[in-house]
């Protein structure tokens, strides 16, 4: 952008703000779409007025560089994917899992566009180590984003994961064992 101001002005954008990305909004502009792909473009003559009002009073828009912004846009899908928990667990002598492991939720829902999400398959949790577990027992843990864009959300953030944990017991039973036979010959 090519501005005229004050030089007071000028100094102030240029040495004392911060420079922070400008966000206009293109719902009501014209842009075109550049052959069958996402690319699209729009003409920046058409973002003289906006840009204008989001410079100080002091200031004027006088050209834009380049005259031409290309861009890329894409539908925006929601899926589901299930919850791997990470984890490591060493149980208490005698004590073991005893029914599969419980994570709530089960699945995790993820909002973006395709191109960033179309090849997640699942979310892990951050890892987590457990020893001498003795009773069955639930934790909390946070979800690991694989994408970590602005545009992407996810609908959780952690998850309860229940791991039912039962005493293991052993013992020996002598049970006596009769023949009954027609036979006289076995015995």
């Amino acid at each position: 952008l090519t501005v005229k101001s004050t030089g007071s002005h000028l100094f102030s954008l240029n040495y004392l703000t911060p420079k922070l990305p400008i966000e206009i909004d293109l719902s009501g502009a014209y842009y075109r779409k550049v052959g069958t792909s996402n690319k699209y473009f729009i003409l920046s003559r058409q973002l003289r007025q906006r840009l204008n009002n989001e410079l100080s009073p002091s200031g004027e828009l006088l050209d834009i560089v380049p005259d031409t912004i290309f861009f890329f846009l894409s539908n925006l899908i929601t899926k589901k994917v299930p919850v791997i928990p990470d984890l490591t667990i060493n149980y208490k002598k005698q004590y073991f899992l005893y029914d599969s492991i419980k994570t709530e939720p089960s699945t995790v829902e993820i909002t973006g566009p395709a191109a960033l999400i179309d090849t997640i398959k699942s979310i892990k949790t951050k890892g987590k180590s457990l020893s001498d577990l003795s009773s069955t027992k639930t934790i909390t843990l946070d979800i690991i984003h694989p994408v970590k864009h602005k545009n992407v959300r996810y609908n959780t953030q952690e998850v309860n994961i229940t791991i039912p944990v039962e005493k293991y017991t052993e013992t020996v039973i002598n049970i006596p064992v009769k023949a009954i036979a027609d036979n006289p010959d076995i015995k």
